[in-house]
């Protein structure tokens, strides 16, 4: 091995091929409209470019480069994950998607709104805030730790640069013209991703080599099924646990269900749906796969291990740089697909956070048409200081576990209680305002502690996950190039395991995060809500409750049930 960095090819081709991405949304955005106008503006969408939209929105950096070192360091457990993914897809389809687009919702808060009132909403909308917030550094970080690798530049100077670049495309371009913007990112980044993936698997002597040689590693693993939840990764955790994650993600994600309802047939929004089921799928196993090709090409010399790299999730990079060493160009377009994906997924996120800002801040105490003047003004305002404080976050993500973990754990603090918000609207005509209200907010607060905690006993070293065994019987004197081998390796391949102390919470499995967050939501809103039942009742249609409730529901529940 050498240690490879980008060849003057790679520079241009990965400022030609990222610069490409930026221009073209520019270009094509809608001069005559506003911010607000490019978010609402869904008519005459097609179902294959919102498909691979929204496949799109789930594969950024966070996918490219999280998965395949999971795989490497843990093995191939994570992949059962599209089980989760398809039990998504059918709950979706028969309890979340009837009812936002029987009510011809846009925004999954309305809803709320609608079911509970404006005050529930609000709190949603802060959750809502929250948890993008807490998400933007990830997307940001991953393809600019990418970067790191291949240049040796300083990782906080490239992702402040980044974060210009995405405030500066989200402030600029119409979500309309996204969509077709996407689809071009998502194919080439695919294609490119399939390419080093072909090659990687020639190199390694095909795939029955791989498949052998993973399970001498014992990298192949898809049913541990230890019951113990504090367990990183088991069978019940992968599935259970993201089956929750995936539906906050897709069934009352804005993003998605804006996608979803902007179809003029719910066939169509099914079409779509199925779609996205089937490629998220597919994306997510080729992730894993091409985290076995890497192990089998490094399975006699770990470089993690001999000091090439500090962190596992740099070792991606580091393969696309060493395979494609032959092929001048195509580690620079691989990396551009990673910045484009992380710039549609940072924008359309920013600037949806910005119009929820807006919407719920400003509008209230504004006239509508005072409002309108100001709306592009105040929206630039509010990504601006989002991507302030997300560019000073960075510093801190470096230290704290896989990027997998980290995203699970930014959501789960808020996403859990919002999803369980929607399940409690839907599924309980019962719950009531006050039920939803405290619910949430006391399960987002119990959520928070526990994962701070968690994070902290990552940061102190308190909480290290085992890995899967890493060798170094293959390498030579020349591979070294930091410090002694024998001090690096004894302190990088030994497996590792969980400390028992400390609080039992934060020692669950991160993938349980979002359940948990969802469950106690549902949980103590019906506690509170059995407690104060005898609220004055507010008159609504029975189409805010799913068709599987529908069912249950006498003609007086319909109509009249306390919120």
């Amino acid at each position: 091995m050498y240690f490879l960095q980008f060849s003057y090819i790679d520079y241009v081709v990965f400022a030609v091929m990222f610069g490409f991405t930026c221009v073209a949304g520019i270009c094509f955005r809608s001069l005559d409209k506003s911010v607000t106008d490019s978010i609402i503006n869904t008519n005459k969408v097609k179902i294959l470019p919102v498909s691979l939209c929204l496949v799109a929105s789930t594969l950024s950096g966070v996918s490219l480069l999280g998965f395949p070192s999971e795989v490497y360091m843990h093995g191939t457990q994570i992949s059962a994950m599209v089980i989760s993914i398809v039990i998504m897809g059918i709950i979706t389809n028969y309890i979340y998607l009837p009812v936002f687009y029987e009510l011809n919702i846009r925004n999954p808060l309305d809803y709320l709104e609608l079911r509970f009132g404006y005050s529930v909403r609000k709190t949603a909308s802060v959750f809502c805030v929250i948890g993008v917030a807490l998400s933007l550094p990830l997307i940001i970080y991953v393809p600019s730790l990418a970067l790191t690798q291949v240049t040796g530049f300083n990782l906080n100077v490239i992702s402040s640069v980044m974060f210009v670049i995405c405030t500066f495309y989200a402030t600029i371009v119409q979500l309309k013209t996204t969509e077709w913007i996407t689809s071009l990112q998502l194919t080439i980044t695919v294609v490119i991703l399939s390419v080093v993936l072909v090659m990687g698997t020639i190199s390694v002597g095909g795939v029955t080599n791989i498949l052998v040689k993973s399970n001498e590693g014992h990298r192949l693993e898809f049913f541990n099924m230890d019951l113990n939840p504090t367990t990183r990764c088991t069978f019940w955790t992968v599935v259970i646990g993201n089956i929750f994650s995936w539906l906050g993600f897709v069934a009352v994600n804005p993003a998605g269900v804006k996608r979803f309802t902007s179809f003029q047939s719910i066939g169509d929004a099914k079409k779509v749906l199925a779609i996205f089921v089937l490629l998220a799928s597919a994306t997510k196993l080729i992730s894993c796969f091409s985290g076995l090709i890497i192990y089998t090409r490094y399975i006699d010399c770990d470089p993690l291990s001999i000091g090439y790299m500090q962190l596992a999730n740099e070792i991606v990079p580091f393969y696309v740089l060493e395979v494609a060493s032959k092929c001048p160009g195509l580690s620079g377009l691989f990396v551009a697909g990673l910045f484009s994906t992380a710039l549609n997924t940072f924008s359309t996120s920013l600037s949806l956070i910005a119009t929820e800002l807006f919407n719920d801040i400003i509008m209230p105490i504004m006239s509508e048409n005072a409002a309108k003047k100001v709306t592009n003004q105040v929206t630039t305002m509010f990504m601006i200081v989002i991507a302030m404080i997300s560019t000073a976050s960075i510093v801190v993500i470096e230290r704290l576990g896989s990027v997998l973990e980290l995203f699970q754990c930014a959501y789960g603090i808020t996403g859990g209680p919002v999803f369980g918000l929607f399940t409690l609207g839907m599924l309980f005509p019962k719950a009531n305002k006050k039920g939803a209200l405290y619910g949430s907010f006391i399960s987002a607060v119990i959520m928070a502690l526990i994962i701070t905690q968690h994070l902290v006993e990552i940061w102190t070293g308190k909480v290290v996950y085992e890995n899967k065994e890493l060798n170094t019987d293959g390498c030579t004197l020349e591979t070294f190039i930091y410090g002694s081998n024998r001090t690096v390796i004894d302190n990088v391949s030994k497996a590792k395991h969980m400390n028992e102390s400390g609080f039992y919470l934060s020692r669950v499995s991160f993938h349980y995060y979002y359940m948990i967050g969802s469950l106690s939501t549902i949980f103590l809103g019906l506690v509170i809500s059995w407690f104060n039942k005898n609220e004055s009742p507010s008159a609504y249609t029975y189409n805010v409750f799913s068709p599987c409730i529908r069912k249950t529901l006498t003609v007086d529940d319909a109509l009249y049930i306390p919120i």
